[in-house]
């Protein structure tokens, strides 16, 4: 049987084994050395790839198309790029965006339709958000970097018991500590209607061997309450006027019966009184968008062995949600929007 020569050039030949097109790796002169361990990192870095220390570079410097943004969880602290901007959703600034913030072209559409700044993108250290609002000035898309600190999602604004109107001034009264503080008319700058809601629902579950467990009983509980939060201009905390615990005697003879009633009726006062406040009564109407930056709070508690029939015990869970969280961080944005 005759040898066969095993000549590489007779199977290669005709075909282009140049398969790769462009250069995919990273530019040498683009290279971030890091100040801590002095190791060379990516351009699409902004922290230290061994040793976590963050990389003294320039927002402007870092190549954004291959920056691998942190999305900030819900639980840790965060930095909010709020897109100032009013944007056509069928503009092709859409697209932009949406490659800057890393995010999808629906979801800037959701936001864009609002007609109203709002968070794009929430992501977990200062210099990520710097780099994306640099990003979207350098497309003449403006936008504002605000933290959470600053938003104080965990920190609801004063709860008010009562007010008093007086001639160029407003006294309200700390639910908790009865001190009543003074504002005059001229530094009362916002005032925001919005909703709290909360869902509680009482499951019990039959585990299966081997198998998914089955929710043989589901008891759900919502409630939603209107809110009205009033800001000092000199003071972001801010005050809140609830449903229940506050004493409406201060609109004298245009109280209602209804407490739903008067806290409108408090906010048409409060606008007369104060005509150069910032007035915001549309959180119900971009809660959807919100959403998709910052989330419903939601949790699952065990309940342990629950009693479900006759000498019958099944695993009780509680399942929880709020949207206290985002109504703060909603409320407390447009005060830094002033």
């Amino acid at each position: 049987m005759p040898e066969v020569e095993n000549d590489p050039k007779q199977f290669t030949a005709g075909v282009d084994l140049n398969v790769q097109t462009e250069n995919i790796a990273f530019d040498p002169a683009k290279m971030i050395a890091c100040g801590g361990c002095a190791r060379v990192n990516p351009p699409n870095r902004v922290s230290c790839l061994y040793c976590a220390h963050q990389l003294d570079v320039a927002p402007e410097n870092v190549d954004v198309a291959r920056l691998n943004l942190r999305k900030a969880e819900d639980w840790e602290p965060g930095f909010n790029v709020v897109l100032l901007s009013e944007i056509d959703p069928d503009s092709p600034d859409v697209t932009t965006i949406a490659k800057i913030a890393q995010t999808g072209p629906e979801h800037v559409r959701t936001i864009a339709a609002t007609r109203r700044p709002m968070p794009i993108v929430r992501v977990g250290s200062q210099k990520e958000a710097d780099i994306v609002r640099d990003a979207l000035v350098r497309n003449n898309i403006r936008s504002a970097v605000i933290s959470d600190d600053s938003l104080m999602q965990d920190r609801s604004p004063i709860r008010l018991r009562g007010a008093e109107f007086r001639d160029g001034s407003v006294v309200f009264v700390d639910f908790n500590t009865g001190e009543p503080v003074e504002i005059i008319r001229e530094n009362i700058a916002l005032i925001v209607k919005g909703l709290l809601n909360q869902t509680e629902i009482d499951q019990l579950e039959k585990k299966r061997r081997g198998k998914e467990s089955k929710i043989i009983e589901a008891v759900e509980a919502a409630s939603d309450m209107p809110i009205l939060d009033i800001y000092d201009r000199r003071d972001h905390q801010g005050f809140r006027v609830m449903l229940s615990g506050f004493d409406f005697s201060c609109l004298e003879k245009d109280k209602a019966l209804l407490a739903v009633e008067n806290l409108g009726r408090l906010a048409a006062r409060l606008r007369n009184f104060a005509p150069d406040a910032k007035f915001v009564d549309d959180y119900l109407s971009v809660r959807h968008a919100l959403s998709s930056v910052w989330e419903i709070a939601q949790r699952k508690d065990s309940q342990g062995m629950q009693r479900s029939g006759f000498a019958r015990f099944e695993f009780g869970n509680k399942l929880s949600s709020s949207n206290l969280r985002q109504m703060n961080r909603f409320s407390r944005l447009q005060w830094h929007l002033l």
